[in-house]
């Protein structure tokens, strides 16, 4: 927590991809929620859209997912996202989620893309069977 005024320089002056994923994903897990437009949380949901880099985001949230108040933070995020990131979030919430994640996988599951739908099913399915 110490460094965390350096980890937000860092991750507003770095321009990779790579190293700024790694700066987001610590800005997160030490307790940045901000979901602005420019915040760390919302540049890892973006990410999701990156073919390359969509299994480091996502890995990197899944672990993030755990904590009840990142999946919180992420929940009214869903209602802007792309195609992409429904998706992957979807993904996000059957492996990290909880019953708070069950709406919001219910409502992914009747999206009007069927890619979309299929895969909220497939998550709400593998949610379920995971929890107690």
């Amino acid at each position: 927590p110490g460094d965390r005024a350096a980890i937000e320089k860092a991750f507003a002056d770095e321009r990779k991809l790579n190293p700024r994923l790694s700066l987001a994903f610590a800005l997160v897990s030490l307790g940045n929620l901000d979901t602005s437009e420019f915040s760390s949380l919302r540049y890892l949901v973006n990410t999701l859209n990156v073919k390359t880099y969509r299994g480091v985001a996502s890995a990197f949230l899944i672990e993030l997912g755990r904590d009840a108040k990142v999946r919180q933070a992420i929940y009214p995020m869903l209602a802007g996202t792309t195609k992409d990131e429904k998706i992957q979030l979807s993904m996000v919430f059957s492996r990290a989620g909880d019953r708070d994640s069950v709406p919001y996988l219910e409502t992914l599951s009747m999206d009007p893309d069927p890619d979309v739908a299929q895969e909220g099913i497939r998550s709400l399915r593998t949610l379920r069977a995971r929890l107690p």
